[in-house]
């Protein structure tokens, strides 16, 4: 019991350790990797969605920075100019009967922004194609701000399940890890006969 809360532990702390990674980062580091605030805003522009979400996993745990950490990197009015780009993208793919009016884009961006800071600007953008591609349903032209919001929900419950099974994997290389590094009681008495055969001998 006490092994398994050991690899438990030890799991939920590899874990944690993906998830500090960004957290641990300083403003002034994003603003050297990325550059200034036009050459992020080009890096994850809304044309690269598809090939940074090929790989859904690294959506959820590489190194892209969170939409909280770009608003400190580069302030507010960059995040939400950058989700509302997402925004009129999706707008603009389902062709909607009745466009979202700039208000409602605004607010929308807005409201995404505080209440999903922890969200990397990746598994935002993994989340708009997921909607385009129908995951969260067919709307028929008929998406509007609550709808994107209401969706948002539904994606934060996958992104936590991904979360929960990278918990088991780590859980389960460790299992694996410390499995390799134990032997059985019978080698250990083996062992413990060999070095008390070698203490007597030295002792002669």
């Amino acid at each position: 019991m006490q092994n398994s809360y050991k690899t438990s532990e030890a799991a939920k702390d590899n874990h944690r350790n993906i998830s500090s990674q960004l957290v641990m980062i300083k403003p002034s580091e994003i603003v050297a990797r990325y550059g200034d605030k036009n050459r992020f805003l080009q890096t994850f522009h809304v044309n690269n969605q598809i090939t940074y979400t090929n790989d859904e996993q690294r959506c959820h745990f590489g190194t892209a920075p969170t939409l909280a950490l770009v608003s400190k990197a580069y302030g507010q009015q960059t995040t939400e100019e950058w989700l509302i780009y997402q925004i009129v993208d999706l707008s603009e793919f389902c062709k909607l009967r009745s466009k979202l009016t700039d208000t409602q884009v605004k607010q929308t961006a807005q409201l995404i922004m505080h209440a999903y800071g922890y969200l990397k600007v990746t598994e935002i953008m993994l989340y708009f194609r997921r909607f385009k591609f129908g995951q969260y349903g067919r709307f028929y032209g008929s998406v509007d701000a609550m709808i994107i919001l209401d969706c948002i929900k539904k994606f934060c419950n996958e992104r936590r399940d991904a979360i929960h099974e990278q918990l088991k994997r780590a859980e389960e290389e460790e299992r694996e890890r410390q499995r390799r590094g134990c032997i059985s009681w019978e080698e250990y008495q083996r062992r413990e006969k060999e070095r008390e055969n070698a203490t007597a001998k030295d002792s002669e």
